[in-house]
């Protein structure tokens, strides 16, 4: 039998240098997206989904769900881009012994953190509450508290919250809502810790909150909507166009946005989280949560009271339940719509879906009483 002839080494060459052409093409690609989204313009890195409904229903979900798993990649591999401007190493601080203070903007120890008031209520307890600023992703730090064996202490029971509800829902539009819908627990780590089954993603733990609001009597509206899909980069452009479709001109507009927080493996702030990202309440361990502001909001400070109302009634029941707020530079996250807008984090890419949904009971008794109290100011 005759030898087939063996390709010649240059062939393969060159096969090599297009290969290398080809990667380093793409690598620009998506670097020098970042470097666009950095200045806050609105770019799409991979989309097959079109903006119009009439061209998007052609195309295959299959194909959308894998280039959204792509974005996803770009992101956690690029750490330059992100759509809020989170990793903008500009005036960063070395938050590994400092941090900076929100109010004098001077670095503090960690031990010896400025303590915000709100000026209105600057003898009552309950409105004192630690701020952090982080201004880098990767670096931010919690207050580590030990963990605790401590029974509810619930000033106020399920038919006196209801007492005021009729009042709240005159005044108040409460929406629930996912920027990154498909942000899911340890159970999906395999799947870069994303799921659209919401057993296991953090839109099941908005519709516990919603569920355990509305039999609080509470008007809720729960927006279920997968911002993140098929384009992950566009998530927040998507919850943004999706929630002021139900605003209400007539009413305070309190959004909240629910996600889980997230660490890069094996990094330092995996290490720090490691150690918050739980707490043990009635004898079980369940995921703690935090409140997420961005730093360059212009309605900060109406931010800061509605956060703080939240973190005070935490802290009041079930102490170290909220690992704190965090101010993050160079982020929005949609709270110029509202001065009433919060972004919850409850638990972490580190915790089970179990733990968050206990945490999400917990979660709607401190939000219905800082709920009553926000519309009563």
């Amino acid at each position: 039998m005759r030898r087939r002839k063996r390709s010649s080494v240059k062939v393969y060459y060159v096969i090599a240098i297009i290969c290398l052409v080809i990667l380093f093409t793409g690598y620009r690609y998506v670097y020098n997206l970042s470097e666009i989204r950095k200045g806050n313009q609105e770019v799409e890195t991979i989309s097959l989904v079109d903006k119009s409904e009439e061209i998007a229903q052609k195309y295959n979900k299959i194909f959308a769900k894998i280039m959204s798993y792509f974005n996803v990649f770009f992101k956690e591999t690029f750490k330059e881009y992100d759509e809020n401007g989170m990793f903008d190493n500009k005036n960063n601080v070395n938050l590994g012994s400092n941090i900076q203070s929100v109010e004098s903007g001077e670095a503090t120890n960690l031990d010896n953190i400025e303590v915000y008031k709100n000026s209105e209520d600057s003898n009552n307890e309950l409105y004192k509450a630690t701020i952090l600023l982080a201004n880098d992703r990767k670096n931010e730090f919690f207050t580590v508290s030990e963990m605790f064996n401590m029974a509810s202490r619930l000033s106020n029971s399920v038919r006196d919250l209801k007492k005021y509800s009729d009042e709240v829902n005159k005044k108040m539009n409460i929406i629930l809502f996912h920027t990154h819908g498909t942000e899911a627990y340890k159970e999906n780590a395999k799947k870069n810790y994303r799921s659209e089954n919401v057993k296991n993603n953090i839109v099941g733990i908005g519709s516990i909150i919603a569920k355990n609001l509305t039999n609080y009597g509470l008007n809720i509206t729960h927006l279920k909507d997968y911002n993140d899909l098929p384009s992950y980069n566009l998530s927040y452009a998507n919850s943004k166009k999706l929630v002021t479709k139900n605003l209400d001109t007539q009413k305070k507009n309190l959004i909240i946005d629910i996600h889980r927080d997230g660490a890069d493996a094996e990094s330092n702030y995996e290490k720090i989280l490691e150690s918050v990202t739980r707490v043990k309440i009635n004898n079980e361990y369940i995921a703690t949560f935090s409140i997420i502001i961005g730093g360059e909001n212009e309605n900060i400070e109406d931010l800061k009271k509605i956060a703080n109302a939240v973190k005070s009634v935490s802290d009041s029941l079930y102490p170290g339940l909220c690992r704190g707020v965090v101010i993050r530079d160079g982020a929005y996250f949609n709270q110029n719509i509202s001065d009433y807008a919060l972004l919850l984090e409850v638990g972490s890419n580190l915790n089970t879906v179990d733990e968050a949904k206990i945490t999400a009971d917990f979660l709607s008794e401190i939000l219905c009483n800082a709920i009553v109290k926000i519309n009563n100011n």
